[in-house]
Formats: C-alpha cells, sequence, structure tokens
C-alpha cells in the first residue's frame, strides 16, 4: 500500500533551517524531473508550498536508498556534487571548491563524518588569477550517503530519527549521559534538515577582527515559496567566488540581502516580494575551547523591511570592495621555487565593522572607538584611511551634526599638521616620529574619555589649539548636545572616526600617516 509524505512549507514545527531543507529537495527532485530521472518506487509532485512524496511499494526502503545516491555524490575530482545544485548546467570549479569549504567548516566539519583521500595540491585559475590549495583532501564518502542506515528498520521508515550535528548544525545533548535530552525529529522534518546542505546558502569569511573564530557563514533563507527560492538560487551562484566571500557573518547575510534585493527590483525575481528577503545567518570557526573542531560562533536573523541603515551598507559596499591579492612566488638562493604564486580575496576590516553594526540596527560608525583602541584593528582601519574618508564622505547620518563633528576634528588635524610641519622645518627633526606621537596622543586622549565632561574637555582642547575651526563657528550650538548625555559615546565613536579617516592633504602627510598593515602581497 502507498504512502504518502507531504512536506509543506508552514507545517508543524518548521524551523527555517527545515524550510531550506525542503527548499534543497525541491530543487533535488525537480532536477531530476527535467533530466527524465525516474526513482523506481517513488512518485513526486511540487508546489510553491511544498513536496508530496508518494513511496508506492509497501517497503520504500529500496526507493529512499536509491533517492539518497541520486541525490548526494561526489565527482570525479573529488568534490561534494549535488544534482539539485546544477538545474542550469554543472558547477565551475571556484564554486565546487567554495562548496567543498564551506560543508567542511559547516555540516561536515568534524572529521568522522567525511572520509578524504591523500592530501594533495588543488590548483586552477579564475581569469587571471592563480588558486592554489595545499591541503586538499578529495571526498570519498560523507555522511548523507550513509542516512538510509538512520532513516529505515527493516525497510520501513522509524518514527523518528535522532539529530546530530551534520543534520542540525549547532544542535547538541544537553547532557550526554542522559539520552532523554537527545534531539530528536519526526522521519519527515528529519528528511527536510538531510537536504538542507542543498538548500542553503554559503559563504567563505576573511575577518580581520575575530580571526579563526568565524571562517564560514552559513545562510538560512527564510523560505516563503519555494518557487520563488529558485529563482534566488539562480542569482546567487550566478555571482562570481570573489562576491561569496565576505569579511564577517553579518556582511555575509546583509551581501545576500542586498544582492536578493537588486535583483528582485531589476525583474530578475518576479515573485518575490520586499517581505521575502529576510534570512538567519549562521557563523561557525574555531574557538580556544576546542582547536579541533569548528563550532557555532554566532546566529543572527536579519530582515530587510526592518534594517534602518541598509542604503549606508550598500554605500560601504560599493566601498569596500573584494580585492584580489596575490602572494608572489618565493624562490631559493639557486632560484628553485619554493612556493609558487597565488592569489586570494581580500576583505576589509571596516567593512567587517559597518555590516555588524548595521546588521544590529545601529549607526555604522557604533564602538568605534573600541576598534581604534585594539592594536590589530586600529592597524587594518589605519590602512584603510581612504576608503573610510570616502564612507564619510558619501554615508547618510542621523542628524547634521555628526557631520560637522568630524569635519571640525579633520580641519583641526589637518592644522596641527601643519603646524608640525612648520615645527620640523625649522628644528630640522623629523615630520614622520612627530606627526605620529601627536596622532597617538590624540588617540589615547580620547579613548581614555570616560563620561561627558572628560570628553568635552578633550575635544575643546584638541579644536582650541589651531585656531577658529569655520566647521564650528556657525554651527556651534548644534556640537552641544553630542557633547553632553546621552549622546557623548557616539560623540567619542565620532571624533576616532574622524582622526582614522583624515585624507593627507600632502604626500609628506600621506607618507607620515601611512596605516602600517600585516598584509603582504600584491594588489591586483
Amino acid at each position: 500500500m502507498a504512502q504518502i509524505m507531504r512536506l509543506e512549507l508552514f507545517g508543524l514545527g518548521m524551523s527555517p533551517l527545515h524550510r531550506a531543507g525542503l527548499a534543497g529537495l525541491y530543487m533535488t527532485l525537480d532536477a531530476f524531473s527535467k533530466s527524465g530521472l525516474r526513482i523506481p518506487g517513488l512518485e513526486w509532485s511540487l508546489s510553491p508550498s511544498g513536496v508530496a512524496l508518494e513511496w508506492l511499494d509497501e517497503k520504500p526502503g529500496s526507493a529512499f536508498r536509491n533517492l539518497i545516491s541520486k541525490s548526494f555524490q561526489i565527482d570525479d575530482n573529488g568534490f561534494f556534487h549535488f544534482p539539485g545544485l546544477e538545474t542550469e548546467g554543472p558547477l565551475s570549479i571556484e564554486h565546487k571548491h567554495l562548496l567543498y569549504d564551506a560543508l567542511k567548516h559547516t555540516f561536515l566539519q568534524f572529521g568522522p563524518n567525511r572520509k578524504t583521500g591523500a592530501k594533495t595540491a588543488l590548483s586552477y585559475q579564475i581569469n587571471d588569477q592563480f588558486i592554489l590549495d595545499e591541503g586538499f583532501s578529495p571526498i570519498l564518502s560523507y555522511r548523507h550517503q550513509g542516512s538510509p542506515e538512520m532513516f529505515l528498520n527493516n525497510d520501513q521508515f522509524c518514527d523518528s530519527i535522532k539529530l546530530s550535528g551534520w543534520l542540525f548544525p549547532g544542535g547538541t545533548v544537553r547532557h550526554v549521559g542522559s539520552g532523554a535530552t537527545d534531539l530528536e525529529e519526526p522521519t519527515d522534518r528529519a528528511l527536510c534538515l538531510l537536504f538542507s546542505s542543498v538548500g542553503c546558502f554559503y559563504f567563505k569569511i576573511q575577518s580581520k577582527t575575530q580571526g579563526r573564530k568565524t571562517r564560514a557563514a552559513l545562510i538560512v533563507p527564510i523560505i516563503n515559496d519555494l518557487e520563488a527560492y529558485v529563482e534566488t538560487r539562480r542569482v546567487m551562484y550566478g555571482q562570481d567566488v570573489s562576491s561569496l566571500t565576505a569579511s564577517g557573518a553579518s556582511d555575509a547575510a546583509l551581501r545576500f540581502l542586498v544582492a536578493v534585493r537588486a535583483s528582485r527590483l531589476a525583474g530578475r525575481i518576479s515573485t518575490l516580494t520586499e517581505s521575502d528577503i529576510q534570512c538567519q545567518t549562521v557563523s561557525f570557526g574555531i574557538v580556544g575551547w576546542n582547536e579541533k573542531q569548528k563550532v557555532r560562533t554566532m546566529v543572527q536573523t536579519v530582515d530587510v523591511k526592518t534594517l534602518k541603515y541598509l542604503d549606508n551598507y550598500e554605500i560601504a559596499a560599493s566601498i569596500f570592495k573584494n580585492k584580489w591579492q596575490r602572494i608572489k612566488q618565493k624562490t631559493n638562493r639557486k632560484g628553485e621555487i619554493e612556493a609558487p604564486s597565488r592569489d586570494f580575496v581580500k576583505t576589509y576590516a571596516a567593512r567587517e565593522i559597518i555590516a555588524g553594526n548595521i546588521a544590529r540596527g545601529s549607526p555604522f560608525f557604533h564602538g568605534f572607538s573600541n576598534y581604534m583602541t585594539n592594536k590589530e584593528t586600529r592597524e587594518q582601519l589605519l590602512y584603510e584611511r581612504k576608503e573610510l574618508n570616502e564612507m564619510v564622505e558619501k554615508a547618510v547620518f542621523d542628524e547634521e551634526n555628526q557631520r560637522i563633528l568630524i569635519s571640525a576634528c579633520h580641519e583641526a588635524w589637518r592644522r596641527r599638521l601643519g603646524q608640525l610641519g612648520d615645527r620640523s622645518r625649522s628644528e630640522s627633526t623629523d615630520f614622520n616620529s612627530l606627526a605620529n606621537r601627536e596622532f597617538e596622543r590624540w588617540r589615547v586622549s580620547l579613548a581614555r574619555c570616560k563620561n561627558a565632561s572628560s570628553l568635552r574637555e578633550t575635544l575643546v582642547d584638541f579644536w582650541s589649539r589651531t585656531g577658529p575651526l569655520p566647521a564650528l563657528q556657525n554651527r556651534w550650538q548644534d556640537i552641544l548636545s553630542l557633547l553632553d548625555d546621552p549622546q557623548w559615546r557616539l560623540a567619542k565613536d565620532l571624533a576616532l572616526l574622524a582622526l582614522a579617516s583624515y585624507k593627507p592633504a600632502n604626500k609628506e602627510e600621506e607618507a607620515a600617516l601611512a596605516g602600517d598593515s600585516d598584509q603582504k602581497g600584491e594588489e591586483l
């Protein structure tokens, strides 16, 4: 007697990850239908709101094993091969590599969940860029392929399935010694989770502020229509791999939402509405208490219609664009090549900070003083001085007095540098040393301000040393509200942003204020 399994987007217990998995199953079955592939003992029907599976045999085990073997494959090069992702044609090698890395950091981040071959060097070209992965281990098998053992008992579906991290990333048993805290799902919802690795989006993370703590981002789209989702998937995987590298988890979420919204406005996703553009982001990385495993480090839900400062993110994305950077080849004394040249995608610390703020509903410069206190992030931000200046010029501020405060600090610093230049010439001293010491003096003074009173004193001292400032002369009353409770912390962030975003007036200033960077390579 036939068994019918109905999987609905808005069914009981369907979380965003379940719905993404249902979309992955939808895409897989749709790919089978388009290619003419049939699975004996199984028929299916697809709709915008769900999938119906009809198991024709009394025992569905054979058909289920066939479905799984056709859905989760490995190609000849040791990459994961999901037919559900290839309805528009085979994935490029760079997208296969991205998927390979992403799954190893998310669903299959625990070594026993995937069997790999010996390490080898993987190399390929993307236009003029040369990509080299010296630690590539081809996939031989992975847990999805063996899932029938979990789902079946005597060729019949089990009533419920115990969940593991590879089915539900981040899910865990609360107390290992007590089976009562195991995570379990009914078979139909567990089947959705099985295909969530096909239905989610992935971003590679190159974080300047989080380091190893954030290595990959899993984007779980909030899906309200399966047909619209398929269009979204087509748009996202039409992008080049450099666009699928983000500076942080929030940056990944916003890049996804902005790309989908832009495609909707351009008419490439005709069935999507503004209220549909939202997603959940899960980041994975290495933490100090578990060096051998990538764990879930953040979960965040982002919705286009509730983002107050999304326009500023789009401005930041256009300024702090990913760039290819080249590591030159290394040779020994004999001229023999020890390590070939290679290219990688360079991201920006400022975009990571801006995206994090905007995703949380804060102004793009929120907490900037904290980043200017930390040595590593400060060096990165000073390296990005030119782009920060452009961001300050183009960004939308809540109040005009915020821009006025930045302008006043820029003008005061420009005049102070001019005074230091005169002094270096008259006393035959090194201008670079004078400028750097002065910069550190004011940076530390501003960073140490603990209340509105100390901030007012520091800023007034800074501004008064260079004579009247045009930015303040006619708008002094507007500035006062920023220097009192409760806005003084915002003013502190703005003042330190002004120091970091100052545009040098000449080459002498540019040389003196050049931010030290640990990034080595040649921009392409």
